[in-house]
C-alpha cells in the first residue's frame, strides 16, 4: 500500500511504516490497516517519523495501540521508532513513550 500518508515495506519479518506528513486522528484506519495486515507474519515494526514535523495525541493513542495489538498477537515483537526530528523526539520523550518503544 502506497498513499500520499504512509509508504509501507515489509522486507522478511521486518515491517516498515514511513509516515509522510503530520502524524494526526486522519491518519487512523490507514495506519491501522498498515500493521494489522501483517501482525501474524512479522516480528519488527519500523516507525519512520521523519518527515513528521507534527505529532498529535491520536498519534500518540495510535503508536499504543499498534504496540498493545502487536504485543497480544507476538509477545516477541519490537516496535522502533525512528528518525524522529527534534520537536517529535521531546513529544515522545516527555509522553513516556522511550520506556515501551526503542526509539533510535
Amino acid at each position: 500500500m502506497q498513499d500520499q500518508a504512509l509508504q509501507i515495506k515489509k522486507d522478511g519479518d521486518t515491517l516498515t511504516i514511513r509516515i509522510l506528513r503530520p502524524f494526526k486522528f486522519d491518519m487512523y484506519k490507514d495506519f491501522r490497516t498498515a500493521y494489522i495486515n501483517h501482525v501474524w507474519v512479522v516480528n519488527h515494526y519500523i516507525i519512520d517519523l521523519g518527515k513528521v514535523d507534527l505529532l498529535d495525541s491520536s498519534a500518540l493513542g495510535m503508536l499504543m495501540l499498534l504496540y498493545k495489538e502487536t504485543k497480544a498477537r507476538n509477545m516477541q515483537a519490537t516496535v522502533t521508532l525512528t528518525n524522529a526530528k527534534p520537536q517529535v523526539l521531546t513529544l515522545l520523550k516527555a509522553s513516556n513513550l522511550e520506556d515501551i518503544f526503542t526509539i533510535a
